[in-house]
């Protein structure tokens, strides 16, 4: 393993990336220079940054590992990353770890001729624990699409994570424009994703899904969300706090003073959604005009509510906690 000294460092300012992982070397940032073990490193303190400068992606993992040499960088600053790459912070694949990072200011204005994964973080496969991810930015003016600005995730885990105050933007139109917060698409047949114990905050899409965008891939491998809060985040379309497409269940989790344009300020559920022991309240649609609906929770059909607290939700000052536009499936119980 590697240890380094509080500083900051760069790149080369021309490649791609600024640093990248090596397999089965585990670094670790947070350190004066004294320390003779590991648990004396203090990372608040010791500050140790890797700097993208705006044109580079921060750190990469070029290939995926496996269990016996799993790989984790911990205690850094990742901040400044750019180029046109997704995420511009730090790029994961299966058994890398992020720990007890700070991912910050990562993105920028993209001219890409692709679509963008992941301002702070793009996510296949790997674990980001214990992480803060805040400040990034995905922001376009053309007709590619822009998904999570503080992170994009295809499949992998997220826990114990602070995920707020990122912001994606696309100036073309907002139908290009998903997820300010965390953006995940499950792309495997064998394994759920999960986010646990997250606190995802504060941020902003100007398109759908301000907080959360979660899709799974069947019944089997969902997208599970457990113990975590949702809250104050806004989209200037629907799903204000989450926007639920396909198979997903959240267990456990608060969300609370969402907002949203237009359906689904706290929840816009699609299909094969379970919300169990939840509290969805005080979410609130800011249109005053037009048949938007669900201020708590708007949603088509295949979907279980079990055992939740649904209310003081509203479209503009009037009550409207639960809608949906189908009854196929729809089961709503043990919840007031």
């Amino acid at each position: 393993e590697i240890w380094v000294a509080a500083g900051t460092y760069y790149g080369d300012g021309t490649s791609t990336n600024a640093f990248r992982m090596v397999e089965g070397v585990d670094v670790y940032g947070g350190f004066s220079g004294t320390e003779t073990e590991l648990e004396q490193r203090d990372v608040e303190t010791n500050v140790t940054i890797l700097d993208g400068q705006g044109t580079q992606r921060v750190l990469l993992q070029d290939k995926s590992y496996t269990e016996s040499t799993a790989t984790v960088w911990d205690g850094f600053t990742i901040q400044n990353g750019g180029g046109i790459y997704n995420g511009a912070g730090a790029y994961l694949c299966e058994y890398g770890s992020l720990k007890n990072c700070d991912i910050k200011d990562n993105g920028r204005e993209f001219r890409s001729s692709s679509n963008v994964y992941g301002g702070g973080v793009y996510v296949n496969g790997g674990i980001l624990e214990s992480c803060k991810i805040h400040g990034n930015l995905l922001k376009n003016s053309n007709s590619n699409y822009l998904y999570g600005a503080g992170v994009a995730m295809t499949n992998g885990i997220i826990t114990d994570c602070e995920i707020y105050d990122n912001e994606v933007y696309n100036t073309y139109s907002y139908s290009y424009t998903i997820c300010g917060g965390v953006y995940v698409k499950n792309n495997s047949s064998t394994k759920k994703a999960r986010i646990e114990n997250c606190y995802v905050h504060d941020n902003i899409s100007h398109g759908i899904s301000g907080g959360m965008y979660l899709d799974g891939y069947n019944s089997s491998n969902y997208v599970e969300v457990v113990n975590s809060r949702i809250e104050n985040n806004a989209s200037e379309q629907n799903g204000g706090g989450l926007y639920l497409s396909n198979y997903v269940t959240l267990v456990g989790c608060n969300i609370s003073n969402n907002t949203s344009k237009y359906n689904g300020a706290g929840i816009y559920a699609s299909n094969y959604v379970n919300v169990i022991n939840c509290n969805v309240v005080n979410n609130h649609i800011n249109t005053t005009s037009g048949s938007y609906n669900g201020a708590g929770i708007d949603g088509s059909s295949y979907a279980n509510i079990y055992n939740c607290v649904i209310w003081g939700n509203k479209k503009a000052d009037v009550s409207d906690n639960v809608y949906f536009s189908g009854n196929t499936n729809v089961v709503v119980s043990h919840s007031a």
